[in-house]
């Protein structure tokens, strides 16, 4: 894949910016708000991704739909430079496997890359025995959020469930946290060993979890460099979903 220019834009995997769905926007004007805000703050491409929550909680399709394209129309309206895909941020339940063969979640975008997270207690046996699972449906597993796992709290683990399939999600907030020095540490072992994929926002309309893609890229460029800011602020994103460009 061609490389964008570095000016572009950022591309977001994991926004709750839809309205009425989840736990994301409230109202049809937080969400509107929200897709500015992204535009200010320089994201060309957001994944959005309510919560699905398989054989637990109804997952409203219409009003997901509607959401969606009620969003895209005001980004056409606006003439904002936003690009909208559909998806879902999965929790993985004992049904999971059977709505993802049943097409009952949206994937992200046009792909077989799907978004899931776990419970944060969630032991390390069943989120590896669930990123293999899924992967034997022939769908690629991106782990959301993982540095929110608390019993991941070792590089090796990482590092295993990388080989098993898995790609790494970490939201952009958490690099601007100040964190403790064996926090901090472990941040830095993710990043120099190259084992983190995305860097997205996972915002929603509440105080401290607002879109800050600049701020994460620039952090991860002052401190591992441009090339790897590029990566995980938006090619690494832009190569997962097929999109050589933002208007494409």
């Amino acid at each position: 894949m061609d490389r964008v220019d570095p000016r572009a834009g950022f591309a977001d995997i994991h926004s709750h910016v839809l309205w009425g769905i989840d736990d994301g926007a409230e109202e049809k004007e937080a969400c509107f708000r929200m897709l500015r805000e992204a535009a200010k703050d320089g994201i060309s491409l957001i994944v959005c991704t309510p919560h699905i929550e398989p054989g637990v909680t109804p997952f409203d399709e219409n009003a997901f739909l509607a959401a969606y394209h009620e969003s895209l129309a005001l980004i056409s309206r606006e003439n904002l430079p936003l690009r909208l895909l559909p998806g879902n941020e999965i929790l993985y339940t004992e049904h999971t496997l059977r709505f993802l063969q049943e097409g009952r979640i949206h994937p992200l975008g046009d792909t077989r890359a799907v978004l899931v997270e776990f419970f944060p207690g969630e032991s390390e046996s069943r989120i590896s025995e669930a990123v293999r699972r899924i992967g034997t449906t022939g769908y690629r597993p991106i782990l959301a959020h993982t540095e929110r796992y608390m019993r991941l709290s070792r590089i090796s683990q990482i590092r295993a469930l990388k080989e098993a399939g898995a790609e790494i999600q970490i939201n952009a907030r958490t690099l601007l946290r100040k964190q403790p020095l064996l926090r901090r540490s472990y941040f830095n072992s993710l990043f120099e060993e190259d084992l983190v994929d995305y860097v997205s926002t996972d915002t929603h309309d509440m105080p401290g979890r607002e879109t800050c893609m600049t701020e994460a890229y620039d952090f991860i460029c002052d401190r591992y460099g441009r090339s790897r800011a590029d990566a995980l602020c938006r090619d690494n994103a832009l190569e997962l979903l097929g999109v050589s460009d933002f208007n494409n």
